[in-house]
C-alpha cells in the first residue's frame, strides 16, 4: 500500500517493480548503494545501471543519450 501511495503522490508515470526474491537474486544481489536506477529496454535488457543520486539534468542528459541509442 505505501509504495502505491508513493507512486500516486510523485506522479512516478513509469513501471514499478516491487521486490521478491527472483528479482533480487537476478539483479539486486550485487546492489552496494541505494538508491541504485537500472534502465531496462522494453525486451528486458539492462542498458545502464546508475549508483547514487542525479540532478534533474544530469538524468535527463542519461536518459536523452540512452532513447537515442
Amino acid at each position: 500500500a505505501y509504495a502505491s501511495s508513493l507512486v500516486s503522490q510523485t506522479g512516478a508515470a513509469y513501471p514499478h517493480l516491487l521486490l521478491n526474491e527472483s528479482l533480487f537474486y537476478a539483479m539486486l544481489s550485487e546492489v552496494s548503494a541505494v538508491p541504485t536506477t537500472f534502465f531496462i529496454d522494453e525486451k528486458g535488457v539492462v542498458l545502464d545501471t546508475v549508483v547514487g543520486a542525479r540532478d534533474k539534468d544530469s538524468w535527463k542528459e542519461m536518459i536523452d543519450e540512452l532513447l537515442e541509442e
